[in-house]
């Protein structure tokens, strides 16, 4: 079988941000960064870029206000603060 390569330009630094799971759903589904994301038509990779890139108190602020659009928060109970700052916690360190 053939090794399928990854399309992101960006790479795989912000794999273990963008599969963390953020919870399960009300259908029972996990949730992870890169669904969410998806889910609001956001290129996964350039967001994450882009809050790897601000200082970890406004990338987790920013990361909430994602989080407080999703229309099932029954997952992010009863902290979307704590769970956006525990996500960004995983973005690499810039440099």
């Amino acid at each position: 079988m053939k090794r399928r390569v990854s399309s992101s330009p960006l790479g795989s630094e912000y794999d273990k941000f963008l599969f963390a799971s953020i919870g399960d759903d009300r259908n029972g589904m996990t949730v992870s960064v890169v669904s969410l994301l998806g889910r609001m038509d956001l290129g996964p990779w350039e967001e994450a870029a882009t809050l790897a890139g601000l200082p970890a108190e406004s990338a987790a602020q920013k990361l909430a206000v994602l989080l407080r659009a999703l229309p099932d928060q029954s997952f992010l109970k009863p902290d979307p603060d704590g769970v956006a700052a525990r996500l960004i916690a995983l973005l690499p360190q810039q440099g």
